[in-house]
């Protein structure tokens, strides 16, 4: 069976990061693929499990882009240390404990998305 030839990149293929492959004694470039755009940050609404703050906080994205993960601050500025996830842009239900979320110790969140700011 022939072997299936890709076609050489171009020069206005988006191209981050070369990796290079040795092919018949010659050396290539295969152009590793555009990272994902960037989201516009969601809104995110969070209940402490006490109801003591209701607050909206900030997106922080991973390397990956696939991750988004959100740190939460209370009205006083302290930071209550819950953590959550949307992947692929989709929000995960999530109950984590703050030691859980590689944060300070606190209370459990019941995490859950609003998209109209």
């Amino acid at each position: 069976m022939a072997a299936v030839r890709r076609p050489r990149p171009q020069p206005d293929d988006i191209c981050v990061g070369v990796k290079r492959l040795r092919v018949g004694g010659r050396v290539t470039a295969t152009p590793r693929p555009a990272p994902p755009p960037i989201v516009e940050p969601l809104w995110l609404h969070v209940r402490l499990v006490d109801n003591r703050v209701k607050s909206i906080f900030h997106l922080a994205y991973t390397d990956t882009g696939d991750d988004i993960l959100a740190v939460v601050w209370n009205e006083f500025g302290v930071d209550t240390t819950a953590c959550g996830i949307l992947h692929r842009g989709r929000p995960v239900p999530t109950y984590l404990t703050c030691r859980q979320a590689g944060l300070t110790p606190g209370a459990v969140i019941d995490l859950f998305h609003q998209f109209t700011h």
